[in-house]
């Protein structure tokens, strides 16, 4: 798992952007991510995270990617918790069961 964290500055909020323009962040997805589906939203740790599937085909890979937006506040948020989890494509598409159990060991204090 893969995971990137932005917090938001004393009197400063980030904006909404959705989970495919966040997960981009990482060169790799921007690059080389194709096939992406929207899952159903979870909820993990008092967390809603909301949920996309999409493939790696040049590394091979079956991936969920997932955002958590913190407190909104105004227009924005105070931070935004995202990141992905992949297996091997051979093995089939990833499932949802399996981005839980790596959501349930991730805990985000702020």
């Amino acid at each position: 798992m893969a995971t990137m964290l932005y917090l938001a500055g004393a009197k400063t909020m980030m904006g909404h952007r959705e989970p495919q323009s966040l997960l981009g962040d990482f060169d790799m997805i921007k690059n080389e991510a194709e096939a992406w589906e929207t899952l159903p939203s979870v909820r993990v740790n008092d967390k809603t995270y909301k949920l996309m599937r999409f493939s790696l085909e040049k590394r091979k890979f079956s991936c969920i990617g997932f955002v958590n937006y913190g407190d909104s506040i105004a227009h924005g948020y105070r931070s935004i918790n995202f990141g992905f989890s992949c297996m091997p494509s051979q093995t089939g598409i990833m499932p949802e069961a399996a981005i839980l159990k790596d959501l349930e060991a991730l805990h985000v204090r702020i």
